[in-house]
């Protein structure tokens, strides 16, 4: 070995694995090791061992999560505000479901989400039917968030910069501490993601592959998928590089057997569930059948890339399923399986895509852009918006603009590594990132990806930090990654307002007898979006629950007046 590369090996022994060393200079890895075992040692750290440092992880973010429901457990929002809304939904088909409605049939129950009203039906059979155990259970899923982050950090990143910083920030990330308090399936699918995601990284960094470390993470990805059905498209994206990855090793056997691996362990999990759609609905529904009409959402000519509902499918989520379906089929001329009804819209999406090219375009690059801006695009509930009463929430240090900048300035520096798991991990984020843009994008949507990005925040401070002491070709590789991110992350957003928030607030505190604040609610939706029709209906019922007829009548007629309106121009919704 020559003076050169050993003068190499010792300045970056800090930052490269012997691995990694070896495979860039073109070095046995028993003569790497051996010059660095010749090397002087250097003066022992004393630091934690790995696991003593993910249970401090661990405990600080449960810690901040429990202030969290502290805080949360005196608002409206500790249980869904609304019936209608994706959490009340499978609140009630949770419900029914413990209660002995196990095969789970319900009107338009092949349009919702399979797995997650199973999840939380067992938790009601197991820890009663209040809202306590689902919320401190999804702190505690939430909380191994970090820890995943900081235990494949220190996997795949050199030194622990970059492993404990992702640790720190998932720890305190007010986004993901939000979501995880709704009755919804995103904080489940992300600790399976990453679950999956830690086991197919140490199996991806072993000598010789192991089909049952692959099986068991194609498990946890289908289960992820049933639970978050967009999660196929990364699926998909890791099993090609899989391929291409043992392929390109002239490994053929590895090429077919360790995607086929993934791929039977995906469909362990998602076989019985379509099984028993089929059964029940008499169609072939593996996931859910909403995708073709979320497409269609996401992709047509008056689409902006956010989520609203198209002309003539109506004014709420379940009026949207009916609608679409009642289109679906009058067009056919038949009766339609909610499979049809998904691929009818799927085929009129496709239709605006190829029949106006540069304006799908146009839409892709909008969507990019608002993926990777600041602003949580809200869905359920604004979170600025649920900030007035939980002033937790603006404790958000490391907002998405900043993971999002320094997420793509690590996923640059990291790539330079050359290490096969962390193409793996892009490659999942990219597949994640590509499912949200063909659709729409909402903070909830988004929220799958930001874990990944967390991790590569870790390394895009850990890169940061270092780039004194880069080669000038890397160095500026992550600078202009910072400059170009921080242009689209806090590009200005437009002015939200909270019409939509205020409604849904206010039919909770009618639920809960608080009759004066949600008729102020009320007056507050309206007030802000008067073609916003969903509030006129409510506090009409509101004033016939109370005996004022004659108001309640004058609020009808103009609810009736405002939806028809909508159904002809939806884009004015809570506009």
């Amino acid at each position: 070995m020559d003076a050169e590369k050993r003068q190499f090996i010792l300045k970056n022994r800090k930052m490269f694995s012997a691995r990694q060393l070896a495979k860039k200079l073109d070095l046995a890895r028993s003569e790497v090791e051996r010059v660095l075992g010749e090397a002087p040692a250097a003066a022992p750290v004393r630091t934690l061992p790995v696991w003593a440092e993910a249970a401090v992880i661990f405990a600080v973010a449960f810690l901040f999560r429990l202030v969290y429901l502290g805080f949360l457990k005196n608002t409206p929002f500790f249980e869904p505000l609304s019936a209608t809304l994706d959490d009340g939904v499978y609140l009630k088909m949770a419900r029914d479901i413990a209660s002995g409605n196990w095969i789970a049939n319900f009107p338009l129950g092949a349009y919702r989400i399979p797995l997650y009203p199973y999840f939380l039906a067992l938790l009601f059979k197991t820890a009663g039917p209040g809202f306590w155990p689902i919320h401190v259970l999804q702190a505690v899923l939430g909380s191994f968030i970090p820890v995943w982050l900081y235990l494949i950090g220190r996997r795949i990143f050199p030194g622990v910069l970059a492993a404990r910083a992702a640790g720190l920030i998932g720890c305190f990330y007010v986004p993901l501490v939000f979501f995880e308090h709704f009755l919804l399936g995103e904080t489940l699918s992300i600790f399976l993601n990453l679950a999956a995601l830690a086991v197919a990284v140490t199996a991806l960094g072993e000598d010789r592959p192991r089909a049952p470390a692959w099986i068991l993470s194609g498990l946890l990805l289908g289960l992820s998928t049933l639970v978050r059905p967009n999660t196929l498209i990364a699926v998909f994206f890791v099993g090609c590089f899989l391929f291409v990855r043992y392929a390109r090793l002239r490994n053929v056997r590895s090429a077919f057997l360790v995607p086929l691996a993934l791929l039977v362990g995906f469909l362990a999990p998602v076989v019985p569930m379509a099984v028993k759609n089929a059964v029940v609905y008499r169609d072939f529904v593996p996931f859910s059948a909403l995708g073709g009409i979320n497409f269609y959402i996401g992709n047509n000519p008056d689409a902006d890339g956010k989520f609203h509902l198209t002309k003539g499918v109506g004014t709420s989520l379940d009026e949207m399923i009916e609608r679409s379906a009642e289109i679906a089929q009058k067009e056919k001329g038949k009766s339609l399986r909610p499979s049809q009804v998904s691929s009818f819209w799927l085929g009129r999406g496709m239709h605006f895509a190829f029949g106006q090219p540069v304006h799908f375009a146009r839409l892709l690059v909008t969507k990019t852009v608002l993926f990777f801006n600041y602003y949580e695009w809200p869905d359920v509930l604004d979170m600025d918006f649920a900030a007035a009463f939980l002033p937790i929430l603006r404790l958000n240090l490391f907002g998405f603009g900043i993971v999002a900048v320094l997420g793509l300035a690590g996923l640059v520096w990291a790539l330079r590594l050359k290490d096969a798991r962390i193409v793996l991990l892009a490659v999942f984020l990219g597949g994640l990132f590509f499912s949200v843009i063909l659709f729409f994008v909402t903070a909830r949507y988004r929220l799958p990806a930001v874990p990944l990005l967390i991790l590569f925040a870790g390394a895009g401070i850990r890169a940061i930090v270092s780039i004194p002491k880069m080669e000038r070709a890397a160095a500026a590789a992550v600078v202009a990654t910072v400059v170009l991110a921080a242009a689209i992350a806090f590009r200005p957003s437009e002015p939200i307002n909270f019409a939509t928030s205020y409604n849904s607030l206010a039919i909770a505190l009618k639920n809960k007898g608080r009759y004066g604040e949600a008729e102020r609610y009320y007056r507050k939706a309206i007030e802000l979006a008067p073609s916003y029709p969903s509030p006129y209906f409510n506090l009409a019922k509101l004033y016939d629950q109370l005996g004022r007829a004659r108001e309640a009548g004058q609020l009808y007629a103009t609810y009736e007046r405002t939806k028809r309106l909508t159904l002809e121009h939806p884009e004015e919704v809570g506009a």
